[in-house]
């Protein structure tokens, strides 16, 4: 099931950083995993990005597009990078 709740500020703010992200990553981004409420946390994230390649200019645009987005809505996405290969 894929759902997109654009009800409150939490899925504004997934949508345009999925959006923001499949412009800015291409290829390199393989998926988002956004927890249904942003106060859930896992591993001290709300956000799961998984990438193909992580290397330190992925994960800084991924910060700073985090950064643009919580400026924009009253929600703070805690995101978290792994590659999709990797493992645990």
């Amino acid at each position: 099931m894929y759902v997109i709740n654009l009800a409150g500020d939490w899925g504004k703010a997934l949508f345009k950083f999925s959006e923001s992200l499949v412009n800015k990553l291409g290829d390199n981004l393989v998926m988002i995993i956004g927890l249904e409420n942003e106060d859930e946390l896992v591993y001290d994230s709300n956000v799961l990005v998984v990438v193909r390649s992580k290397d330190d200019e992925t994960v800084r645009e991924i910060a700073r597009t985090a950064l643009e987005v919580n400026a924009k809505y009253k929600c703070s996405i805690n995101f978290h990078v792994v590659e999709e290969n990797e493992q645990g």
